[in-house]
């Protein structure tokens, strides 16, 4: 089973001022869940940390994590109700380079044509439509000089689907790069 993915507390401390069980009582204390156990809605949430001073990036994490503790969301569950799995992989190429080479292989891979992928964007993501109706996205970003991360997001699986099967396919998947 997919747990709940807390970050580290220290990166988290270090870009919000505050730990994860800080940010859970101010949550609580604002009434995030109301006193008939009703969650506010994510966005609510979300919007609440950033009107705290929490980058937009962390307060969804912060969201994510604290619904998750808060049994209001299923690890891997999206805000629509369906679920992902996702991986990711440190390169040491430029995003660019990246993309050129990793897009091909991971299309191979699946047996699916390549995405469209803008690389003027600063973070460059396409899709992989299954024959199941889910998607496969591909992103990249920059991590530093001469550095890239490669992501994979396997989106709209059902509730039953096996997430561990799932994230396992997706690091098969960047293993040989």
């Amino acid at each position: 089973m997919v747990r709940a993915i807390r970050g580290s507390e220290e990166s988290l401390v270090e870009a919000t001022g505050a730990s994860y069980a800080q940010w859970f009582k101010t949550l609580d204390d604002a009434g995030a869940i109301e006193a008939d156990g009703t969650p506010w809605p994510h966005g609510k949430i979300a919007a609440f940390l950033v009107d705290e001073g929490v980058d937009g990036w962390w307060a969804q994490h912060v969201t994510v994590v604290y619904e998750q503790e808060h049994g209001i969301r299923a690890p891997g569950q999206r805000a629509d109700g369906s679920f992902s799995a996702t991986v990711s992989r440190t390169l040491d190429e430029p995003v660019a380079d990246a993309v050129r080479r990793v897009v091909p292989v991971v299309a191979d891979a699946l047996g699916a044509a390549r995405p469209n992928l803008n690389l003027e964007a600063k973070n460059p993501s396409g899709r992989f439509r299954q024959h199941d109706g889910t998607v496969i996205v591909i992103g990249f970003s920059p991590r530093g000089e001469g550095r890239s991360v490669v992501g994979l997001e396997h989106t709209g699986l059902d509730a039953d689907a096996d997430l561990d099967a799932v994230k396992q396919r997706l690091k098969e998947l960047l293993s040989g790069l």
